[in-house]
């Protein structure tokens, strides 16, 4: 099985002594047979069977071919929220990623636990699925400053008595 996208390897049959692997891709009758195992697709989630024959090389009688069954999973779907858009400076924030069953985020950050946000950043997170599928998500954080010199708190102070 593969994750959506994922890069595959060639399949792999045995054949028996004697005998030589013919590849059909998806065709269970009919089709041009190759000597090269086939790669199977990722790009659509779902069961797909590829199948293949063995001809016996002295009497060139080709077997009835087996299907290879390979099923491709759909990446998980990883949603942020944040319990402050936009927040202030040094003020507490819960990140939380949901849509699989793992997280890892990036600089420190551990899934719905608070933590002290002390400037706008980026944060991105890779979600992991019951079948091992990863997808990543990012959420932009903005912090506004504090008020910190006599101009910032003039100019708050002309807003809230224009109000």
């Amino acid at each position: 099985s593969y994750c959506q996208n994922d890069v595959p390897a060639s399949l792999l049959a045995q054949p028996l002594l004697a005998h030589t692997l013919k590849w059909y891709e998806t065709n269970a009758t009919g089709g041009v047979p190759s000597a090269i195992a086939t790669i199977p697709r990722t790009n659509t989630v779902g069961n797909q069977n590829y199948y293949v024959s063995q001809v016996n090389d002295l009497t060139t009688c080709e077997s009835p071919r087996a299907s290879i069954r390979v099923t491709t999973f759909a990446l998980p779907t990883i949603t942020i929220t944040s319990s402050a858009k936009p927040i202030c400076y040094a003020d507490s924030l819960t990140l939380t990623a949901t849509g699989a069953v793992s997280y890892l985020w990036d600089k420190g950050v551990v899934n719905n636990a608070r933590f002290k946000i002390l400037a706008s950043d980026r944060y991105t997170v890779i979600g992991t699925d019951v079948n091992g599928c990863k997808n990543t998500a990012f959420v932009d954080q903005v912090v506004n400053p504090l008020l910190t010199t006599r101009d910032d708190l003039h100019r708050l102070t002309n807003v809230i008595t224009r109000e």
